[in-house]
């Protein structure tokens, strides 16, 4: 079956799942609205898209989108695409652009994609929903057009335009939600660092809404660049380049937005406590090689730790849900990357709250802590790899 093929047999998959439409003039409740953006960037070519639902309540949800992450000239050459994906031997760093694998991945893989389900069980169902799409590798913060030579030696431009897609999304989330009383700032893997990131401009755009709480689904990754990256590679604002201190960027940010907003809005973090994708982006970071195996898995505990201690620290007010729940990525040596959008939401941890229940818990003023005690203890999972 040649690659048309596949992609007319996925996108049916996807018309079937129900979840997605072409935007035909007016948002529905019972499913997302696909919207084309025009002025916006891919990373390597063509406009991007947006997910839009009506609720039946005035809250809303402005959830980011991971992705993947570049750096530098080095790491442009790696974008995913059919022949990086699930292969080991080569890097797949950031996605280049939306297409109906994207759209397939989020919306029909699986029955219930997290937040984003549309059954009655799931408690943000009746919210409004804002899925701001991210395919420019530079967590949603650059202002660049960067030149580099691919992996075949032609000379590309990849398009760190993060920023500037943001915004053009932004316009379109205020036309079509002017008024929210609740707002949930939310975002998995790079989607999760730009939370902290830009999660003041969001709340600028509706700043009668003083309900506020911002949550960040996995976002560790540590690397001694990202100064350079946000200074010369992605041009990111000031505001924001000046706060990069350390190697932990989304620690760095979130002191930033806790320096600015203090208590005044609830901050939420969550991750797994090996988790396999994340030990794989940090092990090629390290040592240039895109593979986790179950050893390396258990590096990412300490690290993870360290991190919410820092964040304790930093942000006295936040709350973590830390899990063991089984990766669904087929290979997988370690346990889940992300929860926010997938049926691993919905799971229980070792018979505490689920992230859907610690999360409705949350946004409703009842902020707790779940599965801490992965980060204190050796603890063996429930199952078993492999």
């Amino acid at each position: 079956m040649n690659q048309e093929a596949i992609k007319a047999y996925i996108k049916r998959k996807v018309d079937d799942s129900g979840y997605v439409r072409d935007f035909d003039g007016t948002l529905k409740t019972d499913s997302y609205s696909r919207v084309t953006l025009p002025g916006t960037c891919n990373a390597l070519e063509g406009n991007t898209l947006g997910y839009y639902r009506k609720g039946r309540s005035d809250h809303l949800i402005v959830l980011f989108m991971g992705g993947g992450l570049s750096w530098s000239a080095e790491s442009a050459k790696y974008c995913q695409n059919p022949e990086t994906v699930n292969n080991a031997k080569s890097p797949a760093l950031y996605s280049p652009g939306v297409d109906v694998m994207t759209e397939f991945a989020t919306f029909a893989l699986t029955k219930r994609p997290g937040i984003l389900a549309l059954d009655k069980e799931n408690p943000f169902s009746d919210w409004n929903v804002a899925v701001i799409n991210y395919v420019t590798g530079d967590f949603h913060v650059g202002c660049n057009d960067f030149p580099f030579t691919d992996a075949d030696g032609k000379q590309r431009i990849l398009h760190h335009q993060g920023l500037h897609d943001f915004m053009l999304a932004m316009e379109k989330i205020k036309e079509f939600f002017p008024s929210p009383d609740k707002l949930l700032i939310c975002g998995e893997s790079a989607g999760a660092f730009s939370v902290p990131a830009l999660a003041e401009r969001v709340m600028a755009a509706y700043p009668a809404c003083t309900d506020v709480t911002v949550f960040s689904d996995s976002a560790l990754i540590l690397l001694d660049a990202y100064k350079t990256a946000a200074t010369e590679v992605w041009k990111a604002p000031q505001e924001l380049t000046a706060w990069i201190r350390t190697n932990n960027l989304s620690a760095d940010w979130y002191e930033r937005l806790y320096a600015e907003k203090g208590d005044s809005i609830r901050y939420l973090y969550a991750n797994s406590y090996r988790d396999y994708l994340f030990t794989t982006f940090q092990n090629y970071v390290d040592s240039g090689s895109f593979t986790a195996h179950r050893a390396l898995c258990d590096t990412f505990t300490p690290r993870l730790k360290a991190h919410v201690e820092r964040l304790r620290t930093s942000c006295p007010c936040i709350h973590f849900h830390i899990n063991d729940l089984k990766a669904a990525a087929p290979g997988a040596k370690g346990a889940e990357h992300c929860l926010l959008m997938k049926e691993n939401f919905f799971k229980s941890v070792r018979g505490e709250a689920p992230c859907v229940k610690w999360l409705a818990d949350a946004v409703n003023g009842k902020s707790y802590d779940v599965g801490m005690g992965l980060l204190t203890a050796e603890r063996k999972p429930f199952w078993r790899i492999r």
